[in-house]
């Protein structure tokens, strides 16, 4: 539900770059519809705990689940229906369109499917330039797209022959690096145990913890001393580099049929990207899936994106309000006055800090069974599953389910950038086989680098378009609009 609200927005940033007077606007509220619904979480049985299996509780869940269902798959389409709006059939041999939907712009990579029929590996972009890229293990072709302009896009070819192995990123036995960061994993845990940035003499791992980062947690009940770690572990090398480079961690764990984490870096970016990919068991106790990370950043500050807004737990927080769990939009950033992390969370908003805290299952009347304060602390915790609550949710979550983290070691706290990599970890470049005419340079630039622009439509009568500016630093900023190919 998550990936369909960020699919939206940048469906309706591409109509309005593509076919501005042709946007379904009654499509995309009703997408909007569905995701919000979804969200609303007072769908579903009041007995869906105590009586899982009864007939109503399964048409109750039926329900809920088809607003998710709905939204990701009307998103889906009404992003395929503004691609098809480029130009006339048929699509033009061997070349890509990487369209940019955020308001700076971006060098990142691309991913295109096994199944896109591809003249070759040599990617080249349109000064006729090559660009690095690389064959992944399961077929995909990815490369580098280099200064795709805000709100515009650049076309690529794609000739025979071998793909430019020109890349810093490897793999080799339990260590990933490229030129921005070095890492290793526990051999037992699977863990990332050591995290170095290159021009910091630093390790972001805080080893007197004994909690890695991407570590898996299970808690059956609400014991925080009863909880659970993987079991031992197969790594291998999934991506030898040396555009992308991966370490594949297998893994038996509790609660889980199979446990998999990817842990990846990609030559010339300055971050890390893990998949974890959790094949949960049907399990109806009280029960817990999180995910640890220990960073080792001293008299630290944590900072929690929510939406148009950055707190500090406690700090910024209400008497009385929850600090037991957080809710996140798309990034946590803990730093002190020399350097820090930003981390940024795809598909799971819940955040514990400097521990299990949010294990309080069914119903909790009392309120001292909740935290009245919380320290700033470098170890948060993903709460990615659990059936704690009494009603409305289901009793258990059976099946495959995939949640994504990136990590940005740094140096100074810097707001803005922390903006831009939760943007850029969640709402990816978007590339399609070609048609029409090449893709433009941007609509519209903004100049004043604190201020993003975070929706781009057109008005419900066709005669304007609507920017939503938004300031992501803490001072005060003038924006400044450069207009390319429309005089407003």
């Amino acid at each position: 539900n998550r990936l369909a609200s960020d699919r939206m927005t940048q469906g309706e940033i591409l109509w309005t770059l593509l076919k501005p007077d042709a946007i379904p606007a009654e499509g995309y509220a009703e997408a909007l519809k569905n995701i919000a619904m979804y969200s609303e979480h007072t769908w579903g049985a009041y007995n869906s705990i105590s009586a899982p299996d009864l007939d109503f509780v399964k048409a109750q869940w039926a329900v809920k689940q088809a607003f998710a269902l709905n939204g990701e798959s009307e998103t889906k389409k009404l992003l395929a229906d503004a691609l098809a709006t480029r130009g006339p059939s048929p699509e033009i041999a061997n070349a890509i369109d990487v369209f940019n939907t955020a308001s700076w712009p971006r060098t990142d990579l691309v991913t295109l499917p096994k199944a896109m029929k591809l003249g070759g590996d040599v990617v080249k972009n349109d000064r006729g330039e090559v660009e690095p890229s690389q064959r992944l293990a399961g077929g995909e072709l990815v490369f580098i797209a280099k200064g795709v302009p805000p709100f515009g896009g650049r076309r690529f070819t794609i000739e025979a022959g071998n793909a430019n192995a020109s890349g810093t990123a490897r793999a080799d036995g339990t260590t990933l690096a490229n030129a921005a960061i070095t890492l290793r994993l526990n051999p037992q845990s699977g863990a990332i145990a050591s995290l170095r940035a290159n021009g910091l003499d630093h390790d972001f791992v805080n080893a007197a913890t004994n909690l890695g980062l991407n570590e898996y947690i299970y808690l059956a009940g609400g014991n925080t001393n009863k909880a659970q770690r993987n079991g031992p572990v197969k790594l291998t090398v999934k991506e030898d580099g040396p555009i992308v480079a991966s370490l594949l961690v297998e893994s038996d764990a509790p609660g889980c049929n199979k446990l998999l984490r990817e842990i990846r870096l990609v030559s010339g970016l300055g971050r890390v990207e893990i998949t974890d990919t959790i094949d949960k068991k049907a399990i109806r106790a009280v029960e817990g899936v999180h995910i640890g990370f220990g960073f080792n950043v001293p008299d630290a500050v944590l900072r929690i994106n929510i939406p148009w807004g950055v707190i500090q737990p406690e700090k910024d927080q209400l008497a009385g309000a929850c600090k037991n769990w957080f809710s996140v939009e798309r990034w946590v950033d803990i730093s002190n006055d020399k350097l820090g992390v930003t981390w940024s969370t795809v598909e799971a908003p819940l955040v514990e800090v400097g521990g299990l805290t949010a294990n309080l299952p069914r119903s909790q009347p009392n309120p001292k069974a909740y935290l009245s304060t919380i320290k700033a602390s470098p170890t948060i915790y993903s709460w990615v599953m659990n059936n704690h609550w009494h009603t409305n949710y289901r009793a258990d979550q059976e099946g495959e389910t995939v949640f994504r983290y990136a990590i940005r070691p740094h140096s100074d706290y810097d707001q803005v950038a922390a903006a831009h990599f939760g943007i850029e970890s969640t709402e990816p470049l978007i590339a399609a086989a070609a048609t029409g005419p090449a893709p433009t340079d941007s609509l519209v630039e903004i100049a004043s680098g604190p201020i993003m622009i975070t929706s781009l439509t057109p008005s419900a009568d066709g005669k304007a378009l609507l920017l939503r500016l938004y300031n992501t630093g803490e001072a005060a900023a003038q924006p400044s609009l450069k207009w390319n190919g429309v005089a407003p």
